[in-house]
């Protein structure tokens, strides 16, 4: 009972200081061991209101309000379980709030036959075991594997909003961003293969390793698993390299420009 409490705590907690995925992690980590647990279950929905917000796909933006009302409901069951007193003092937001997104979905025709499980995962069984997995840790590039882990979430579909560009400049975000995803969905499956499939034997085989005593674990796999997460890490620097060579190029070297072509103090002549 104490960890859900602090975990839901901690989950309140980073949402506040603008973490909603870390937060959604750790509610979905209660709701694992627990999923009548209400307040858990009134923090997921109200971060999942907050995320569809945030996103810029009308497609999105429904279906995460919908999943948000849809845990609004469990945590307003009466079998949902309040570990305090506090259930009516909090129910009535928690209503108010959960009204409010049914009136704005069916304000907007929300489908509510809607199946989102309607996709294939894949043409044989290697590829739909793969993309569960993607779906069961959360990790496809797509908000909705936030709140769901049908086939609508099976897609790396994350991208830039509209945007636009002079007619003879280039699409310099777009291609940064494909870059930058190539190498997630590849540190990816890179990961996936180091946890779940075997390497061959020759890999390792005639190969001369002293054993050091110090508990060391050396196979083909580990390194895999050290280059997922170094090309995963990687992709943070890069994405920290593009924002600030963008900023250099759209706002400071404009200004700077323009500075250096305005007339200095100095120069101005000065009339005898």
């Amino acid at each position: 009972m104490l960890v859900r409490q602090i975990r839901t705590n901690l989950a309140n907690r980073l949402h506040a200081i603008g973490r909603p995925v870390a937060a959604n992690e750790e509610r979905l980590r209660v709701l694992s061991c627990d999923s009548l647990f209400a307040k858990a279950l009134a923090g997921q929905a109200q971060g999942l209101a907050f995320y569809a917000t945030q996103v810029f796909d009308n497609g999105n933006i429904a279906l995460l309000a919908a999943a948000a009302r849809s845990l609004f409901d469990a945590a307003l069951d009466k079998t949902s379980f309040w570990e305090s007193d506090d259930r009516d003092s909090i129910a009535s937001k928690l209503q108010n709030e959960r009204d409010r997104i049914a009136d704005d979905l069916r304000r907007n025709g929300y489908d509510e036959s809607y199946d989102c499980d309607q996709w294939s995962l894949g043409n044989n069984e290697d590829e739909r075991a793969y993309r569960r997995w993607c779906l069961r840790e959360r990790l496809f590039l797509n908000p909705l594997n936030d709140a769901y882990m049908q086939s609508v979430a099976a897609t790396d579909a994350l991208h830039l909003p509209s945007h636009a560009y002079r007619i003879d400049e280039s699409p310099r975000f777009p291609a940064y961003f494909n870059l930058l995803k190539q190498e997630y969905v590849s540190a990816r499956y890179r990961l996936y293969r180091a946890i779940y499939e075997e390497s061959p034997e020759f890999v390792m085989r005639d190969v001369l390793l002293l054993d050091c005593g110090e508990g060391q674990i050396l196979a083909h796999y580990t390194e895999e698993l050290r280059a997922s997460f170094l090309s995963a890490y990687a992709i943070f620097d890069k994405g920290r390299a593009v924002v600030v060579m963008l900023l250099h190029k759209t706002v400071l070297e404009p200004v700077l420009t323009a500075a250096a072509r305005r007339p200095h103090r100095d120069s101005a002549q000065v009339g005898g």
